[in-house]
This record gives structure tokens, C-alpha cells and sequence, in this order.
């Protein structure tokens, strides 16, 4: 009787794995053929973004960051961060 719980426990639990992937692959099938999904949605109002980042040394980088119609140059250390300098995105594509 014992190995009869055991093989039944099991196919349990492969099923409900089974139908994990099951409902996670149906809702990848729904969001790509809808054009009205929650990551499409999610990217738009994205305003923040880190263009570049470099190493200075082993503790600190330094960051540019586009913040909307603006750029941040930040240094980041263990001592704190420091905004270096803030100009307009479009004064920065000039240079």
C-alpha cells in the first residue's frame, strides 16, 4: 500500500507541474498576439534610463542617466553619491 501513496503522489505532483507550464505557456500565447499587453504598457511609461555606466575603481563608478528631458552625470561611492552635473538631453546630443 505504501509504494501505491508514493506513485500517486508523484503523478500529483507532475501534474500540477504540468499545469503550471501549462498556464504559464498560454499566457506567453495570449500577451504576444495581444497588442494591448502589460509589458507593451509597462516599456511606454518608462522614463528612466541608465545610458552609460564605468568602473572607477574597485568601490566607485560614475553613471549618466536620462531622466526625460534631462541628463545626470552621478558618481556613486561608499561614501555617497554626488550629482556631478545635469544638462537637457537635447544640449547633449550636440556635443
Amino acid at each position: 500500500m505504501d509504494w501505491l501513496h508514493i506513485i500517486h503522489a508523484a503523478a500529483s505532483l507532475i501534474f500540477v507541474i504540468g499545469l503550471i507550464f501549462l498556464c504559464l505557456w498560454l499566457y506567453k500565447y495570449l500577451e504576444s498576439k495581444s497588442k494591448n499587453n502589460f509589458f507593451t504598457k509597462l516599456n511606454a511609461r518608462q522614463n528612466i534610463e541608465i545610458i552609460e555606466t564605468r568602473r572607477l575603481d574597485a568601490k566607485s563608478s560614475i553613471m549618466l542617466i536620462r531622466c526625460g528631458k534631462k541628463r545626470h552625470t552621478i558618481l556613486l561611492s561608499p561614501s555617497g553619491n554626488i550629482l556631478l552635473e545635469t544638462t537637457s538631453a537635447e544640449t547633449a546630443k550636440h556635443d
